[in-house]
């Protein structure tokens, strides 16, 4: 990261690092950007590292939070699609009923990062969205939203789930900050839930991710090919100089020819 951090710097590049809810012990919950971090996890204290990182070596950068991140995924499972495949297949799911957070709905959270990205703001940033709510009573929305059969969710107690990996009980992010400076605003769970569902049964499962970053990505693109231009001359420079040094250093200067007289002297009769 401090590599990357630094190379940011030297090119005057703007750095989004995208960090995580879990950065607090989830005493409290509704954190706003002044809190101070106190991660209890080794996945928390890593991504606090990075943000120290950030702040540390970098000189125009964002630090994003955000919690919960969910949506449709090539590979990946989040906890909405884990429930879906897991009922599916008949087969009980326990939730935790203590612990909560503020689910984000990627495609909003691209839309987000990729304004950030666009006017360049600088500092602390939650980029979650509205809703503060259990494990378990999003479990209930989802099982509503997709008709599941509900005599297979079980509410359970974080205590009772004997995880290694400790969880803060309640890490929901405070959004204040982020609906007062952005156009592209953080929905309600209510409102991201219908559009995951109209996102699954699509017949383009992707289709709100290409609507929520298309036109800023473009508009992205172009700004930073002209950067990257400037950034291949310079480099190549670079590159070509310690050639160039050593090629004068190495080569030998041609020999001299012998000057030839222009005109050949006259044979004696």
């Amino acid at each position: 990261m401090c590599i990357r951090d630094r190379q940011c710097s030297e090119y005057d590049s703007f750095l989004i690092y995208v960090s995580t809810d879990y950065v607090f012990d989830g005493e409290i919950g509704m954190y706003d950007e002044d809190h101070k971090p106190n991660p209890i996890s080794i996945y928390g204290k890593s991504k606090y590292d990075g943000e120290k990182a950030v702040q540390s070596f970098a000189s125009n950068w964002c630090i994003a939070r955000t919690s919960t991140p969910y949506g449709i995924h090539f590979t990946k499972k989040n906890f909405p699609t884990w429930i879906i495949d897991t009922v599916k297949h008949k087969k009980e799911v326990n939730i935790v009923s203590d612990q909560f957070t503020s689910p984000t709905y990627v495609p909003n959270l691209s839309k987000m990062l990729m304004e950030i990205s666009e006017k360049k703001i600088n500092g602390i940033i939650h980029t979650a969205d509205t809703t503060r709510i259990s494990r378990y009573n999003m479990a209930e929305l989802i099982f509503d939203k997709f008709n599941l059969d509900k005599t297979l969710l079980k509410p359970v107690t974080t205590d009772e789930m004997n995880w290694v990996a400790k969880r803060p009980r309640d890490s929901s992010l405070n959004v204040t900050k982020v609906s007062s400076i952005l156009d592209n605003k953080p929905q309600s769970l209510e409102e991201s839930l219908n559009q995951f569902f109209d996102e699954s049964k699509s017949n383009n499962p992707f289709a709100y991710y290409t609507a929520a970053v298309t036109n800023s990505f473009v508009r992205i693109i172009n700004i930073e090919k002209r950067n990257q231009n400037i950034r291949d001359d310079i480099l190549e420079m670079n590159d070509m100089m310690p050639s160039m040094t050593r090629q004068t250093q190495d080569t030998k200067p041609p020999a001299k020819k012998p000057i030839q007289k222009k005109f050949a002297k006259k044979k004696k009769k």
